[in-house]
């Protein structure tokens, strides 16, 4: 968890004092979308809402569902976006929670937690032009299986709304 919170005061940094901070964003803030694979397994459905903004950086914060076969998959992330106009290159990092409601004694509960990592495109239409929004990106997951981690390359694609 500390070195989460170490990047993330790092993004905040970049952000900060890389460029000034403009009061109104051109860039529309909030977005729903349907992720095809990824870190949300075969298919998330997702809110993704830009918390910072400054002329060509942004950071968002972002969090997902998907269900297959009694189990809850839970993408929580933080993206970095590089870019001007509607084009942009996304950094992020989180965590997938992976929820099986077949516990012992009913209920749900986390039974792994996966790390990953994402590198990709994301066009995001400003305020006046439409709210089209598409995602393509790399987003290897990392696995920890009796204390040893390996990746897995994982990538998607994700269409949606922005408002």
């Amino acid at each position: 968890m500390k070195n989460y919170l170490i990047i993330l005061f790092f993004f905040l940094a970049l952000i900060s004092f890389g460029q000034e901070i403009e009061s109104k964003t051109e860039i529309r803030k909030n977005a729903f979308y349907f992720e095809l694979g990824g870190n949300g397994g075969f298919y998330s459905v997702n809110y993704d809402r830009i918390v910072l903004s400054g002329k060509r950086t942004h950071l968002s914060v972002r969090g997902g569902l998907s269900v297959a076969h009694f189990t809850y998959l839970v993408p929580l992330e933080i993206n970095l976006l590089f870019g001007k106009r509607h084009n942009f290159f996304e950094l992020g990092f989180g965590e997938t929670l992976d929820a099986n409601n077949q516990r012992a004694g009913g209920g749900i509960g986390f039974k792994h937690y996966l790390p990953f990592m994402r590198f990709g495109y994301r066009l995001q239409k400003k305020v006046n032009d439409g709210g089209f929004l598409f995602r393509a990106g790399f987003t290897p997951t990392f696995v920890v299986d009796e204390g040893r981690g390996f990746p897995i390359p994982f990538a998607g694609v994700s269409f949606g709304y922005a408002f």
